[in-house]
């Protein structure tokens, strides 16, 4: 386990080299509104220059790795509409936390289409989402200016429990919630260890399968039995009887082995370490 200053670019870059990871979850920020009105150059620092550090030293290693960088819902800019922001809206924020993260969110913007794409000579193999969570309750969470951990503080204290602002409605959720889509989301960015990128063609190779939580799986077995659907009625047989092999060494490569199988059938051998499997192939 590390713990580093991810404003510290040297030694982030020093860390992520050492470990090489495949999958990055990005949560390190300054997440206090007031703390923000309080300390600006650092929440900035934080949640703009530190992510762009991590950014960096990711792309540095130039290997296959997802990164899920979460921000906030603030990133939106506040109409004091009555409805819900969807993702097409427009980003702003008026406090240096909520304004950092929408930041935030361009700079992810820009490192993905500069970085990230296969044109223009991009080869890197990271793929980056950004994932927008609002307010969570749950374990853990004992830092200030939150209603839960504040309120509780209170009673321990046998004292007052203040709301700042006691006509605000606002949605909550239990931190296990957004963390089960960050997992998701990781998922899904890499198809069997295959990058999914819009417009681009990839190989489906043998074992493979397409999995998303909108679909029912598709197995690679699934998509060559189509091409191996027989129209005709004239079928080829392929009969093997009594086949054995043995190694120079006098050890049995295939026992005894009978068969017979028809075109147009997909066929798997199973069998135990060293029973001939790839000897029959």
């Amino acid at each position: 386990m590390h713990f580093i200053d991810i404003r510290n670019n040297l030694e982030l870059d020093k860390i992520i080299s050492k470990l090489s990871p495949e999958v990055v979850f990005h949560l390190a920020a300054q997440p206090l509104v007031l703390e923000g009105y309080k300390n600006p150059l650092m929440t900035w620092e934080t949640n703009l220059m530190g992510s762009l550090n991590l950014l960096n030293s990711l792309t540095n290693l130039r290997t296959k790795l997802a990164l899920i960088m979460i921000t906030t819902d603030k990133v939106y800019k506040n109409k004091e509409w009555i409805y819900g922001y969807r993702e097409e809206d427009e980003l702003g924020g008026y406090d240096p936390y909520s304004a950092s993260k929408a930041a935030c969110e361009i700079a992810i913007e820009s490192w993905r289409l500069s970085y990230c794409e296969t044109k223009n000579n991009k080869v890197n193999l990271l793929r980056i989402a950004s994932a927008r969570s609002g307010n969570v309750i749950g374990g853990g969470d004992w830092s200030k200016d939150r209603i839960i951990p504040d309120a509780i503080r209170s009673l321990n204290k046998n004292s007052e429990i203040i709301l700042r602002n006691p006509n605000s409605t606002r949605p909550w959720q239990h931190v296990l919630e957004p963390l089960s889509g960050y997992l998701v989301l990781a998922q899904e960015l890499f198809l069997n260890g295959q990058a999914i990128s819009p417009n681009i063609i990839k190989v489906i190779r043998q074992g493979s399968s397409i999995k998303n939580s909108k679909i029912a799986p598709i197995y690679y077995s699934d998509i060559i039995a189509q091409f191996l659907l027989e129209t005709s009625d004239e079928k080829i047989e392929f009969t093997a009887n009594n086949i054995e092999y043995e190694f120079s060494s006098g050890k049995k490569g295939l026992h005894d082995f009978t068969f017979k199988e028809e075109s147009g059938r997909l066929v798997g051998i199973m069998g135990g370490s060293g029973s001939g499997k790839s000897t029959l192939a």
